[in-house]
């Protein structure tokens, strides 16, 4: 069951799905400015994102007059649920999360199981509070715009921004990950072999070390080097690259208004959730060009690499995170030094392979 938090004259406001929220800012004397979902992850990182929440985040939100509803999951996908589900939406100017990017990936393919996805996506921003072990698009955003990425300016910068009534929306890239099952929406990067075991084997050590793990992951897997036999295909993206420019301030419209502005239908229905095939449609209607279905055979004009791999690792952000710039240059490193990283090829590519139209909005300042 999820848990609520409450301040002045709460106001319940939400109780269905195991969503408990409660209204935060209500009752002042001054009119407040906007309103916020937020969603706590109490597990995430070293589990301090409630004290975070209690200690750092509401006073500002109070001080902004930023009116505010909190829930507080309880367990894997609780937010995805209650994203996909919820009818309330367009009375929102955005979200803030406190967690890290396990969350964000939860709301983002709630978003994507709405009817109403494509136009709410880029319609409600995301202020990420970093209180995870892994907070790669928080830190992406960062490094692209020259703030902090080290502890303890890091997460004072996140709060700031996420808080701030001068917060506007930036676009961030996403990329369609399909398989045989299912269909999902990615904001940072699709791994497989020696990144993917590492984040993954790394997770017992996540409350005891933290965003450290993957260094520690790293060097446990180096020591004992797996190789795994694969095919890739992909394809240069030949079209433009020119930037898009779509950023909004964040309090000036709720979602309704800014979907409104754009012609855009909300969805008012609960549970309307799109089916396996609804959503592979759906998603082949936001690319910008012709995409092979997992399915369907694929074309001659794709370049095909079959080999031994270390791993794969396609990126969709545009700039550099953290924990992969470091963990990569520190892998890499020390496959030279045992002299193992010459009897595999590398298969360097530029760019994205696939350009995608559709975009999440962050918050930013």
């Amino acid at each position: 069951m999820g848990a609520a938090l409450c301040c002045r004259r709460p106001r319940r406001v939400q109780d269905e799905s195991s969503t408990v929220t409660y209204a935060g800012n209500r009752g002042t004397q001054s009119p407040a400015i906007g309103r916020v979902l937020v969603f706590v992850n109490p597990k995430s990182g070293s589990g301090k994102s409630l004290v975070t929440l209690r200690d750092r985040v509401e006073p500002k939100l109070k001080k902004n007059h930023i009116d505010y509803d909190v829930v507080i999951t309880s367990g894997p996908n609780h937010a995805k649920s209650a994203i996909r589900s919820r009818d309330d939406l367009g009375e929102y100017n955005g979200i803030i999360i406190l967690s890290g990017d396990g969350l964000v990936f939860e709301v983002l393919n709630g978003f994507i199981e709405r009817h109403d996805a494509t136009s709410i996506i880029p319609s409600l921003p995301i202020g990420i509070v970093p209180s995870g072990s892994g907070n790669g698009l928080l830190s992406s955003l960062f490094y692209s715009r020259g703030e902090p990425l080290k502890n303890p300016k890091f997460t004072e910068r996140a709060i700031d921004v996420s808080c701030s009534p001068e917060a506007h929306a930036q676009p961030v890239n996403l990329i369609h990950v399909q398989t045989d099952r299912e269909d999902i929406a990615s904001f940072l990067s699709v791994g497989w072999g020696l990144m993917a075991d590492i984040d993954i084997e790394s997770e017992r050590w996540r409350k005891l070390f933290g965003s450290n793990r993957f260094a520690l992951g790293g060097l446990v897997r180096i020591l004992n080097l797996r190789t795994y036999r694969g095919r890739l295909w992909y394809k240069p993206y030949s079209g433009s690259y020119g930037e898009v420019d779509v950023s909004y301030d964040v309090y000036a419209k709720t979602v309704s208004e800014r979907m409104a502005y754009s012609s855009s239908v909300m969805n008012t229905e609960k549970d309307t959730v799109l089916s396996h095939r609804e959503l592979s449609e759906a998603w082949s209607d936001m690319h910008t060009e012709r995409v092979v279905d997992v399915n369907e055979e694929v074309p001659e004009d794709w370049t095909r690499v079959e080999d031994d791999f270390i791993g794969i690792y396609a990126v969709s952000s545009n700039f550099k995170f953290q924990e992969l710039l470091l963990l990569s240059q520190f892998i890499i490193r020390h496959l030279l030094e045992r002299r193992e990283i010459v009897e595999h090829n590398c298969y360097p590519t530029l760019g994205n392979v696939v350009r995608k139209q559709q975009y999440a909005s962050q918050m930013a300042q």
